[in-house]
């Protein structure tokens, strides 16, 4: 897959997951925020953004092929 292709799988994915989650998941992975920071900013527990993206991760991870989805992290944290 190319850049493009697996930017715009992604996006698709975080369409299917709720506001909150893709929330916290743009927080930390785009503006790379820390789990404290997110809980101060959101007004949450640092527990609940582990658990969000927790559960985001697992959801991309399980509707993306592995080797890909090593690539899709990569891609969000160093690129996008």
């Amino acid at each position: 897959m190319q850049f493009n292709e697996l930017k715009d799988k992604v996006q698709s994915l975080l369409e299917q997951i709720t506001p909150r989650q893709k929330e916290i998941f743009l927080l930390s992975r785009e503006e790379g925020l820390t789990h404290k920071e997110i809980s101060s900013k959101l007004k949450i527990t640092e527990s609940t953004v582990n658990n969000h993206l927790v559960t985001t991760l697992k959801f991309l991870k399980s509707h993306i092929d592995s080797n890909v989805f090593v690539n899709v992290l990569f891609l969000y944290l160093f690129l996008v």
